[in-house]
């Protein structure tokens, strides 16, 4: 068996208002994700050949890193200062009630999915289930080991593409989950529908439900999300499911969703190897507890595209209690200056929000990066002392880590390598072993 990985009925609803929010919220993305070296966005323009800071290398010292690197001098790295956020300081955001992964008993699909017993593996980036578009509705029924009271279900796609683009990963458009007592084989027994969603914009999204006494939980799927092919399939690559008894109601403490821009969407898709993950970090450290965690990244994003589409994020994410916010770089991109971007008042309408609706807001400050190695300490500044007005748990420095690690980015002198979104995961999962009880 692996160990892997609200109540009542709801229906949920993408509509086409929702979609040309985000379509006008979302800065214009024309990148293909690779392994060694995701795209970035076509606005801003990412000049390659702008040197950083006040003079040496482009990146690195000595030299640098990479082919855009000079052949010697010192990297003119921008000014610092260390965050003066205070960890001890905060009581926001602590987590002790525990949801740990259920294990699984059984998995069985209907006619035409194929390996399903992989959704339940707990490997990300890799072939999951797949059933074609001529094969819909479809199902998957998951028996579990009894004694959970309530669960939380997620699912992701196997496309690394951003959060509200669903087509190329194979999402789900119109689904239920159900639960059961009684059934033997996935079908035949009753079953209750504690979610029904349709016209789903997202390309990873959770469920809290009900689950005392029972044994089995269906995810059903009746049509793909809208793409070139006339009968697209769907495509998963993995269903998590915790224990969140201990929650009689509400978000779980231990939920994260990242929210931020083409750093984020790259840095938690989980394809850089077992173990390097934030959730797989902070179970290996914290062995009771295992957090649910989602990508909410979107190529080419700024403060702005976040502050607009903010509510539509937490009303798609009502089992999100902490979130995790990375946004900056596009903001700042060029040395542009806070002022002109409104780069502080529209993170403090993000935080808002975010604290208005019951959740954790987190802010990471804005790694380092060639383009504005000049303005972005004065973006950081903004960062920690939103973090502090707020009282906020203290986010992750990636400025410093990349400031001192060029070697961790691409040639393109701003999105990381798979080493360096290792090491946001690691960082991420560093800053917030704190709000974990110790061992």
């Amino acid at each position: 068996m692996n160990p892997r990985n609200d109540q009542g009925h709801r229906t949920e609803t993408g509509t086409a208002p929702f979609l040309a929010r985000v379509a006008i919220a979302t800065i214009a993305v024309g990148a293909t994700f690779m392994l060694l070296g995701p795209g970035c966005a076509q606005d801003p323009a990412y000049d390659m050949q702008r040197d950083a800071g006040t003079g040496g290398a482009r990146i690195g010292t000595g030299g640098g890193a990479g082919g855009m690197a000079a052949t010697g001098g010192t990297a003119g790295r921008g000014d610092y200062a260390a965050p003066a956020c205070d960890p001890t300081k905060s009581t926001l955001g602590k987590i002790t009630v525990a949801s740990p992964i259920v294990p699984t008993k059984k998995v069985l699909a209907s006619a035409g999915v194929m390996t399903p017993e992989k959704v339940v593996d707990g490997v990300y980036a890799h072939a999951g289930l797949s059933v074609l578009g001529t094969m819909l509705p479809a199902w998957v029924a998951i028996e579990l080991e009894p004694g959970p009271s309530r669960l939380l279900l997620s699912w992701a796609d196997v496309g690394w593409e951003n959060y509200n683009t669903p087509i190329s990963g194979g999402s789900p458009a119109d689904y239920t989950i159900a639960t059961s007592t009684d059934s033997t084989n996935g079908t035949d027994g009753t079953w209750e529908i504690v979610a029904s969603v349709t016209d789903n914009p997202v390309r990873e999204r959770a469920h809290t439900f009900a689950f005392g006494g029972k044994r089995w939980v269906r995810m059903s799927m009746s049509k793909a999300a809208a793409a070139s092919s006339p009968t697209p399939g769907i495509f998963i690559d993995e269903i998590a499911i915790h224990d969140i008894s201990q929650t009689a109601s509400g978000a779980p403490p231990d939920t994260w969703f990242f929210m931020g821009d083409s750093i984020t969407a790259g840095g938690f898709r989980r394809q850089y190897g077992r173990g390097t993950s934030f959730d797989e970090i902070i179970h290996a450290a914290r062995p009771d507890y295992f957090p649910n965690m989602m990508n909410g990244g979107i190529g080419g994003e700024t403060s702005g595209s976040g502050a607009a589409h903010i509510g539509d994020w937490l009303a798609l994410n009502p089992g999100a209690q902490h979130i995790a916010l990375l946004y900056g770089t596009n903001d700042s991109w060029g040395d542009r200056l806070p002022a002109p971007t409104m780069y502080e008042e529209r993170m403090r309408t993000i935080v808002r929000a975010v604290v208005d609706a019951g959740r954790t807001p987190i802010l990471a400050r804005i790694p380092y990066s060639v383009m504005a190695p000049t303005t972005l300490p004065l973006f950081n500044a903004i960062v920690d002392k939103i973090t502090t007005d707020n009282g906020l748990p203290c986010g992750p420095d990636l400025y410093a880590w990349f400031r001192d690690h060029p070697e961790e980015m691409t040639t393109d002198g701003v999105h990381p390598n798979p080493i360096g979104y290792q090491s946001i995961n690691r960082l991420w999962a560093n800053a917030m072993l704190g709000l974990y009880p110790a061992k």
